[in-house]
């Protein structure tokens, strides 16, 4: 509608967009729908199209923790070889 008519859209989201809240009654900071923290349960962006997303490897790695730590653990014992060759004083 933006395209057709911006003017229109401008009125239309002036008059039901952004009203703001719809009672005279302040709503709580602890209140559980707050704006400054999720709300339990609905944290995560999921849909419809989860059966078509394709996980990333990090994903991959975190239901697979003894895949994850153990490549950490190759990684550590790699850089600290690699440093201990670079050092002065080791005739290899």
């Amino acid at each position: 509608m933006q395209k057709v008519s911006p003017q229109l859209v401008d009125a239309l989201l002036l008059a039901i967009g952004f009203v703001g809240q719809r009672t005279d009654e302040l709503k709580s900071e602890d209140a559980p729908h707050n704006v400054f923290e999720p709300i339990e349960g609905y944290d995560r962006v999921e849909g419809d199209f989860s059966n078509l997303a394709i996980p990333s490897f990090t994903d991959w790695l975190d239901r697979n923790p003894s895949i994850k730590w153990g490549a950490v653990a190759a990684a550590t014992l790699g850089v600290a070889t690699v440093l201990k060759a670079l050092l002065p004083g080791n005739d290899a």
